[in-house]
């Protein structure tokens, strides 16, 4: 797999400075990781076609794939990220 460009919505661009430090630095790593790899806690969401969830500890990013652009859309912790 080749990898993937990292593209952030300016929505998702202020959610993740949001975040404190560790937390987004995590979340940029696990997002960084399947842009590069392909590996990661990645599933497509039901209610949204073409979007998938990676899970970063205990917040979800949420992407769509555009050609070769991972596109994220959303920042959120688990319980907030849905809605």
């Amino acid at each position: 797999m080749a990898p993937l460009r990292v593209l952030f919505l300016p929505r998702a661009e202020k959610q993740g400075a949001a975040l404190d430090r560790v937390t987004r630095e995590r979340v940029l790593e696990a997002i960084e990781r399947f842009a590069a790899t392909g590996s990661g806690d990645v599933i497509p969401l039901k209610g949204l076609p073409g979007s998938f969830r990676l899970r970063a500890g205990a917040y979800r990013v949420i992407f769509e794939l555009r050609g070769v652009d991972l596109v994220v859309t959303k920042i959120g912790h688990r319980r907030e990220v849905y809605e």
